[in-house]
């Protein structure tokens, strides 16, 4: 995520998150703890572990826990974030062709949306099963071979 989306996302959530300014001990301006909290929660969701974040952004291990629950809470109360889905034919079919014309295989053919984020783990496949791509079945985030979707 690029620096003006985080700003755009740290905006749109800064009404959903609400800290109780007299039992903060801390004392940082409250938009730097915003971005922190953002930032856990995004690291969080991408499958940043606990550890990293709290070596990451200098925080205790409950710190880590707090600023991510936070974060996700404003995420799931922030209208602004909810999925749009088209609502008219003209829509889908643009939506569509978008999705098309980025693919390299014709998987995505009438496709209008996606959701980042599962990984489902498979046995090796053949060289014929994967097209002569085995290489594509391989995750070495996860090191294992498995399906991206």
């Amino acid at each position: 995520m690029d620096y003006l989306k985080f700003v755009g996302l740290n905006n749109s959530l800064s009404p959903y998150i609400n800290r109780m300014e007299s039992r903060s001990r801390s004392i940082e301006a409250t938009s730097n703890l915003m971005i922190v909290e953002c930032a856990c929660g995004l690291r969080h969701l991408a499958g940043g572990k606990l550890r990293s974040l709290e070596c990451n952004f200098g925080i205790s291990k409950s710190s880590a826990y707090v600023a991510k629950d936070i974060f996700i809470d404003a995420v799931l109360q922030c209208t602004d974030l909810d999925i749009k889905f088209p609502t008219t034919n003209k829509e889908y079919t643009a939506i569509a062709q978008d999705f098309e014309s980025k693919a390299t295989v014709t998987i995505l053919q009438g496709c209008v949306g996606t959701i980042d984020g599962f990984f489902q783990p498979m046995m090796k496949p053949s060289i014929k099963d994967s097209l002569g791509n085995l290489r594509a079945s391989f995750s070495g985030h996860y090191r294992m071979y498995g399906l991206n979707v």
